[in-house]
């Protein structure tokens, strides 16, 4: 099981509501496979274009008791390691998601964009590159149930979310790499 804490500095604004810092981890699955490695003793490795631990920091802001808007600034990654060298993918997601809220159960839908992606490859002596990979925007669709305090933005979240539509493609052309995902969150507010 994978853990994430959300870590938020809250007060009033206006009479819009809590606006809230936060720090998120998400681990997703899924998208095509970008790459495959064979060791020596037979077993492989594989990497996935919708795969990787995703870091991200911004903001919740609550325009009213059942409805909030939340913006993320991130670090998706994803690796192989092998005694020879390694092989990382990483790109930086943006994302901007709107959620309503029914008591606790909350559905969100919003938008994804990747920049700066880039796809290396160190391991001696099978490859030795960096591959640069165009922006890229899909949608993200996510079920959140928070339990918080009326007053602040403390408490957590469970999260499942789904990114569709995101498909990465090598700067100076190249076959595109479909990265559609699920992945899930826990998260507390402290």
């Amino acid at each position: 099981m994978v853990v994430s804490f959300c870590i938020d500095v809250s007060f009033r604004w206006g009479q819009c509501g809590r606006f809230a810092l936060l720090f998120w981890w998400r681990p997703g699955f899924g998208g095509d496979k970008l790459l495959e490695v064979t060791y020596a003793d037979g077993s492989d490795e594989k990497l996935y274009a919708g795969e990787g631990i995703h870091l991200a920091v911004g903001t919740d802001i609550d325009l009213s008791p059942v409805s909030m808007v939340r913006a993320t600034l991130g670090h998706k990654f994803s690796s192989i390691t092998a005694e020879n060298g390694d092989i990382l993918f990483r790109r930086v997601p943006l994302e901007l998601t709107g959620y309503r809220f029914f008591d606790n159960h909350g559905i969100g839908a919003g938008v994804t964009h990747h920049i700066s992606s880039k796809l290396s490859c160190d391991i001696d002596p099978v490859c030795d590159f960096t591959a640069d990979v165009e922006d890229a925007t899909g949608w993200v669709v996510e079920y959140l149930y928070r339990s918080r305090r009326e007053d602040t933005n403390k408490g957590f979240t469970v999260g499942v979310r789904a990114v569709f539509g995101l498909d990465y493609e090598p700067q100076g052309g190249g076959a595109d790499a479909g990265a559609n995902s699920i992945g899930f969150n826990i998260g507390v507010s402290l």
